[in-house]
């Protein structure tokens, strides 16, 4: 990316440090710099303009143009470090500021990096009417990975709400779900994870999604678990026994399965699910392994009723997805 300097800046640049009264040194160095920059070399205009802030270390467009210069060598770090000072001593200059920032935004963007996140929030801080719907999508992903689920919900939220179309609109309901999931709302989790992948989970979800099939598959599974969607929770642990090969995983999408089974009273199906752990561990050893066992005893000695009892009873697996 690059943000060429025209003609027009170029002398405006020049204008205004002999306006501020620069000494001739600076004067030199900063004509120098200003048509390095113009010429596209911005090494050398990046020199010249340090130079020059040695003279004149507050002069507000000299700052700005070592951090143009910066940014446009793809040096996003120091570029946002010149913008921070910038923004110190010429607080009336936070339009410009606000404009270095989004080159090192929009840099990052893509990745959904927190350099973006970061960045982003001090320019949110400057003008909150910049939180459009591509910035809405890099907060939300941020908060999110902070593990700021909130925050994280109400971005998601509004991005998806004014750009429902948009290329991060189906990672972002999917982060979207797993907030709402972490803020113990199980239903709003669940209408979002039918809008990311309606009725079924389909193969070519693992193409065109950018996290982890099975990870995703155990997180809607076990939000319909919660919501006591039993039946959807069963299809979706299905889709994830046949497609992943995570003993951890698998491990756990067997218990969930086996409670799910208790809920609808088809105790022995259950029965067979748990014993699928045990047997899948060679040393009959470990949590899940007394999980379990422990819950085919619950069923075994209640063999004379039906009832699956209270579902509070009945715990969701250890060690559930947190990512």
């Amino acid at each position: 990316m690059r943000l060429a300097m025209n003609k027009k800046v170029l002398f405006a640049l020049l204008f205004s440090m002999l306006s501020h009264g620069c000494n001739l040194v600076s004067h030199q160095y900063a004509s120098r710099a200003a048509q390095f920059y113009f010429q596209k070399n911005y090494t050398d205009a990046a020199s010249e303009f340090r130079m020059a802030i040695r003279y004149e270390p507050n002069n507000p467009m000299l700052r700005y143009g070592l951090g143009l210069s910066y940014a446009n060598q793809g040096k996003f770090d120091m570029a946002e470090e010149i913008f921070d000072e910038l923004l110190e001593i010429a607080p009336h200059y936070s339009n410009k500021v606000i404009r270095g920032y989004r080159m090192v935004v929009d840099a990052y963007r893509d990745e959904h990096s927190q350099i973006a996140f970061r960045v982003l929030k001090k320019i949110i801080l400057l003008d909150p009417t910049l939180d459009g719907s591509s910035n809405r999508f890099t907060l939300g992903f941020g908060y999110f990975l902070e593990g700021d689920y909130s925050q994280a919900a109400e971005y998601l939220d509004r991005a998806l709400a004014h750009a429902p179309d948009h290329p991060d609109s189906h990672d972002a309901r999917y982060l979207l779900a797993l907030c709402y999931k972490f803020l113990e709302q199980p239903d709003r989790a669940f209408d979002q994870f039918l809008l990311v992948y309606p009725q079924k989970l389909s193969s070519d979800y693992q193409d065109h999604y950018s996290f982890q099939f099975g990870e995703t598959a155990y997180a809607y599974a076990e939000t319909c678990f919660v919501a006591q969607k039993y039946e959807t929770a069963l299809t979706a642990v299905s889709t994830l026994l046949h497609q992943n090969r995570s003993v951890a995983l698998i491990e756990k999408a067997y218990f969930l399965q086996g409670s799910a089974l208790q809920r609808l009273n088809r105790n022995q199906e259950a029965v067979a699910s748990y014993q699928r752990i045990i047997d899948s561990n060679p040393f009959q050893r470990g949590q899940s392994v007394f999980q379990a066992k422990k819950e085919i005893k619950k069923i075994l000695s209640n063999s004379s009723g039906t009832t699956a009892g209270d579902p509070a009873d009945k715990p969701l697996p250890q060690n559930g997805l947190r990512f």
